[in-house]
């Protein structure tokens, strides 16, 4: 049986995580013990630290949807969504990794530095004379040139790369004057035409880039969700390894929490192998009782009340995702590393490279790198809805079986960070108050699966982060 739990081993606890804003010690204890747990159980799936996240509507676990084989565009949704940075990390409810992507490479360049743009202009003035016979020679043997061409030997290197491969060695004996004109300006121009092609072939793949994730389609190798829908194209796990993985309850995380020292407003908490730590009691747990009645731990204590939680994740798996590449000739894909570590290093930079037009409307510090905005989730750790048992003694424990109902729908948080529930989900599946020493025992858990598949959701414990262009 995989089943890992917080049991006490023979070490000494773990130092008390570093405090982080915005959140109590207490708090930090708990995300630290999940991550421990989960990182431990996974260590050999994990391509990376495992992260607590909080995301309440959880991650839609059918992949595939209907007769006709189509993705289930909720659960490509959940796999796109930005993290939101924060204790626990949370999934944004409605900005995409595709299309901050989008935002990106719509607003970026290919730009020169000063001293290439010199070079440049240096080589084009010394080889100025041999423009109007390349001008001529293609005027002569190839076509006129479109109205409005502003850059005529950027449109004659166009051509000879459509139609040669860019090689004047290739043009047949009928291009004999051009292949002649263009020999001599290549000889007086040898950085200028690198450094303009590496240009022409940077913005055609800027536009390739904005295109297929602007516009999905099966051509482009987008995922389609609808007859004639697609979405951005993502590598994904096989669909059935998933729910089958989600079935396996025994590979399971427990965690187990003992609460007691009740006083008016606080207690103390100890997780095993974690100590102990102080913690207000409204921030223990709190629930939806019968009707819209809401309930917190501070409404069951007592001078003489003691409590455990405890919280069973069965079925932990992971599922990996990643953006598909652009491909080299541009046509399918739409993620390019490339562009994304030059819009990082190269922005208001003297560089020559991809680089994003405005570091006013898009700062570098605040998109790329650890815990900045342009950000995913590579890999989820999922389970089954956790089951969570409560047992709570002490003289006001009889009020507890009075706030609830048995099957009735219910939300949980735990630690005022954790959220359970919400749309019909969870529920309240058992309360015991037969116990001699008169505790009550509450068991929350799912609700069953619905009848739709495509609305189906797993838990999300957590998972890996990538923080484009480094990880």
């Amino acid at each position: 049986m995989d089943t890992l739990t917080t049991a006490p081993v023979a070490l000494d606890s773990p130092a008390a995580p570093a405090a982080t804003p915005g959140i109590t010690p207490g708090q930090q204890t708990f995300i630290q013990n999940m991550q421990d747990q989960v990182g431990k159980f996974l260590s050999t799936k994990l391509d990376g630290p495992f992260q607590a996240f909080n995301y309440p509507s959880g991650f839609h676990k059918v992949l595939m949807v209907g007769n006709d084989g189509y993705y289930n565009p909720r659960t490509l949704l959940d796999i796109d969504k930005l993290v939101d940075e924060g204790q626990p990390l949370r999934l944004d409810p409605t900005a995409t990794f595709s299309g901050m992507y989008a935002e990106l490479i719509n607003g970026a360049k290919f730009q020169f530095s000063k001293a290439d743009a010199e070079l440049i202009a240096q080589e084009e003035g010394d080889a100025q004379e041999v423009i109007p016979a390349i001008l001529s020679a293609f005027t002569s043997e190839v076509e006129d040139f479109p109205a409005g061409t502003t850059n005529k030997v950027g449109y004659v290197y166009a051509w000879l790369q459509t139609n040669y491969a860019g090689n004047t060695d290739n043009l047949p004996p009928m291009y004999s004057e051009l292949q002649n004109a263009l020999g001599t300006y290549e000889s007086k121009a040898v950085n200028s035409i690198r450094l303009n092609k590496e240009l022409n072939d940077a913005m055609t793949r800027l536009a390739a880039a904005a295109a297929n994730v602007t516009n999905p389609s099966a051509a482009n190798g987008g995922l389609q969700t609808g007859a004639t829908t697609w979405y951005p194209a993502y590598s994904l796990p096989d669909a059935q390894a998933l729910s089958g993985s989600l079935e396996t309850a025994t590979n399971a995380v427990d965690v187990h929490l003992a609460i007691s020292d009740f006083s008016s407003s606080s207690s103390q908490v100890s997780m095993s192998g974690y100590g102990s730590f102080g913690m207000g009691i409204a921030d223990i747990f709190d629930f939806g009782g019968s009707g819209d009645a809401q309930y917190n731990s501070s409404q069951f204590s007592s001078s003489d009340a003691a409590m455990t939680i405890d919280i069973n994740y069965p079925g932990v798996t992971t599922f990996s995702v990643s953006p598909v590449a652009l491909s080299a000739d541009n046509k399918t894909g739409w993620y390019d590393h490339d562009i994304v570590e030059g819009l990082m290093n190269n922005s208001g930079q003297d560089k020559t490279g991809y680089a994003l037009i405005s570091t006013t409307q898009y700062p570098v510090a605040e998109y790329f790198g650890t815990g900045k905005a342009f950000a995913h989730m590579r890999t989820f750790v999922l389970s089954q809805q956790p089951t969570i048992t409560l047992t709570l003694s002490g003289s006001n424990s009889s009020q507890l079986s009075k706030d609830l109902t048995a099957n009735a729908n219910t939300e949980v948080d735990i630690m005022g960070l954790f959220h359970v529930g919400g749309s019909g989900s969870y529920q309240t599946h058992s309360i015991d108050d037969t116990s001699s020493q008169g505790s009550v025992t509450v068991t929350f858990g799912p609700t069953p699966d619905g009848s739709d598949p495509a609305g189906q959701v797993a838990y999300v414990m957590g998972g890996v982060v990538s923080y484009p262009p480094a990880s």
